[in-house]
């Protein structure tokens, strides 16, 4: 399956993404690629949170990267293709998002999520979210992996092992200037 069977023609910007994660126990990693049609560009996004929740991993990656594009590629785009609207199509593999994204359903928990998504949207953008299996298309799959990469990564990062030991903490310890 092509990109263009999924949403057509008309994007100006896709983005295809995924993320990584369980509980606020624990960390989430998410990863996206941003394409740009007009300019035949790609851009890899990924990142990770200490503490998230597997919904919060898949809103991030489309959350990240039109924050990118909004703050260095818009005003260029729009002057070249002489139009006020670019049109953004979004593809998930999680049917809630693409739901939420949509405005079928109520963003609930993610409300501050996608209250910044539509705080982008009204800066002169028309998106679509469309649904994709899990792992049906190759950059779904290679935003799968560096999301759980980007995920493992960071859960190495947690306070019991940078410092570790039984005795209690203080700020004094490790600052004694304070």
């Amino acid at each position: 399956m092509t990109t263009a069977d999924i949403v057509g023609n008309d994007w100006d910007v896709l983005i295809i993404g995924d993320g990584s994660g369980s509980s606020w126990d624990i960390g989430c990693g998410w990863a996206s690629v941003l394409f740009q049609k007009h300019q035949r560009t790609r851009k890899l996004f990924y990142g990770s949170m200490s503490c998230g929740t597997s919904m919060i991993a898949e809103v991030m990656p489309y959350l990240q990267a039109m924050q990118w594009f909004q703050s260095t590629q818009a005003k260029a785009l729009r002057e070249t293709l002489h139009k006020p609207i670019i049109e953004v199509s979004v593809i998930s593999d999680n049917q809630t998002v693409v739901r939420q994204g949509n405005k079928e359903i109520q963003a609930g928990k993610l409300s501050p999520f996608w209250s910044a998504w539509r705080n982008l949207m009204s800066e002169g953008y028309r998106d679509r979210f469309y649904h994709l299996g899990r792992q049906t298309h190759p950059v779904n799959a290679l935003c799968d992996y560096i999301s759980g990469q980007s995920r493992l990564s960071i859960q190495a990062l947690t306070l019991e092992k940078m410092l570790p030991g039984d005795e209690p903490f203080s700020l004094y310890s490790i600052c004694p200037d304070l």
